[in-house]
């Protein structure tokens, strides 16, 4: 279900966006409805990322946040060129799916 939000932008970036959409064919509501979502995604991505290399969450909260499995985590890692910080957690999870299979 879609809610209505108002918002108030500057003047410039609404004709900056509107033309864009109108140059893609797109419509300018669901245009930045995309945008909108991409865009919090990536602040989301950031902030977890960060929280993960400060050791404030382990790589299991992290994917949990994103709503990733640990294998999209480890290429959204890649993808940022941030390293695996794995803490205990992860240890025993790792050491749980090598003695299952």
């Amino acid at each position: 279900m879609l809610i209505p939000l108002n918002i108030r932008v500057d003047k410039r970036l609404l004709r900056d966006l509107e033309r864009f959409a109108d140059e893609q064919h797109l419509d300018k509501a669901a245009f930045l409805r995309e945008v909108l979502h991409k865009g919090f995604e990536n602040a989301k991505q950031e902030t977890v990322l960060k929280q993960y290399a400060k050791k404030e969450l382990s790589a299991g909260e992290a994917c949990e946040r994103l709503r990733l499995n640990r294998w999209e985590f480890f290429d959204l890692l890649k993808v940022h060129n941030a390293y695996l910080n794995p803490d205990l957690e992860d240890l025993l999870s790792a050491s749980r799916l090598t003695s299952a299979g």
